[in-house]
Order: structure tokens, then sequence, then C-alpha cells
């Protein structure tokens, strides 16, 4: 007999092989060390980040320090990516200083 936790780690981990398998163009950064994301019951470790495109929107989802994706996203319109690259460029201008 399964227990709660029993479930809920194999519904984790089918859920994670689930998202993989249908997103095929997903690609992941892993991060040089650990940080944190803010989900709906609270903070969590992050190792890395996904990174999937769909119709309109690049998707990106934090990866748990389980190796899991966590239950967030932010999505971003293709169009806005321009944008978005051109004010990380001036982060990391600004903090090399």
């Amino acid at each position: 007999m399964k227990t709660q936790k029993d479930f809920h780690t194999f519904f984790s981990e089918q859920q994670n092989i689930n998202f993989l398998n249908k997103n095929i163009n997903m690609k992941t950064l892993s991060f040089t060390r650990t940080t944190s994301f803010l989900g709906r019951n609270g903070e969590f470790k992050s190792v890395g980040i996904t990174v999937e495109q769909n119709l309109n929107n690049i998707n990106i989802r934090p990866i748990t320090s389980r190796n899991l994706t966590g239950r967030a996203k932010i999505a971003i319109p293709i169009e806005s990516l321009p944008k978005l690259i051109k004010m990380l460029k001036k982060y990391k201008k600004e903090n090399k200083k």
C-alpha cells in the first residue's frame, strides 16, 4: 500500500516525465549556485531553469533541488525577447564593475 508521501513522489516524478516528453523543444540551464523561487506553497530551492517555446511565448520554469520542474511559469511574448535580452545584458555589464 502506498503512503501519501509515496503517492506524491510518484505523481511528481510522473508529472515531470510527462512534461519532458511533451516538450521536445525545451532547453535547460543549470545554475552555478542554488537560488530560490516562490511558488504557491512557499519558497523552494532552484538549481536551474527550463526554457521552452510554444506558439507565441517563451516559457521559463524553475528546476527544483530535486531536479523536478517546479509548478511555476513565466510566459514571455516572443516579440518582447529583444527588450528582455537588452535588459539582461545591462545587468551583466553593471555587475562586472
